[in-house]
């Protein structure tokens, strides 16, 4: 743009262009230049150093939702049976350090946010089922049930939880 004149107005793409096929381009200007991005960030340089590493990371974040939707909504809508939502954000990272040639140190940690009303319904199974049948060795809400570690070491724990979501 340019606002060197009093006058000048922003330049737009095409008076009789709709709204919609200039969000498109916008769309398409951004997944090109996320794409040319992405080969950037993948390949790696030639550097001159061939200098072994000693210290490594590596990761990833990902969300995930997932919606489960009852048969009977999609033939009877209107019906009590509503779609249910579940949504979580993961991610996990890995340190690697290597003091001396043959020693290796790893260590690693992932980390859950789940919430949606799906969450809340486990919860509510969960205890209702802990009514019916109180003798059962089962946890009782959904937090305890995804935080329970049965291996040689409990490292995991829950950061905090409501009724529709985890940490």
């Amino acid at each position: 743009m340019n606002f060197s004149r009093k006058d000048a107005k922003p330049a737009k793409l095409n008076e009789n262009e709709p709204p919609c096929s200039l969000r498109r381009r916008v769309m398409f200007d951004f997944s090109v230049l996320l794409i040319l991005l992405s080969f950037l960030i993948t390949f790696p340089s030639n550097a001159q150093n061939t200098k072994p590493k000693k210290v490594r990371f590596s990761g990833f974040l990902e969300y995930l939702n997932n919606t489960w939707i009852p048969a009977d909504s999609m033939l009877f809508p209107g019906t009590s049976k509503d779609w249910q939502n579940f949504s979580a954000v993961y991610n996990r990272f890995n340190f690697w350090w290597y003091p001396a040639k043959g020693l290796e140190f790893h260590a690693g940690m992932r980390n859950n946010f789940e919430f949606g009303p799906l969450v809340a319904q486990y919860n509510d199974q969960l205890k209702m089922l802990h009514q019916l049948v109180p003798q059962l060795n089962f946890p009782t809400d959904y937090a305890s049930m995804i935080t329970t570690d049965n291996g040689w070491v409990n490292l995991t724990w829950n950061l905090n939880s409501g009724n529709s979501y985890v940490i």
